[in-house]
């Protein structure tokens, strides 16, 4: 019983920590697709007022022109 209490209380730390270092966006950003400044391998999806970070996979960037993973950022698109 003692170890489950332990386990459930690191459980509710570890969630509010995460969830109070979560990016918020607005109500108008909802669904908005976001490039990623520090990654071009991901990109944040603004769901329920929180930035969602999402990954590529691996052989993909983000194309924030096209808001998709693509093999690579076409030129001349910025």
């Amino acid at each position: 019983m003692k170890i489950s209490l332990i386990f459930v209380s690191i459980l509710l730390i570890i969630s509010y920590v995460h969830s109070s270092s979560a990016i918020s966006c607005t109500l108008e950003q909802e669904g908005e697709l976001l490039t990623n400044p520090d990654d071009n391998n991901s990109f944040y999806q603004c769901t329920n007022g929180n930035m969602v970070f999402q990954k590529c996979p691996s052989t993909l960037v983000w194309v924030q022109y096209y808001k998709r993973c693509d093999w690579k950022e076409p030129e001349g698109i910025v």
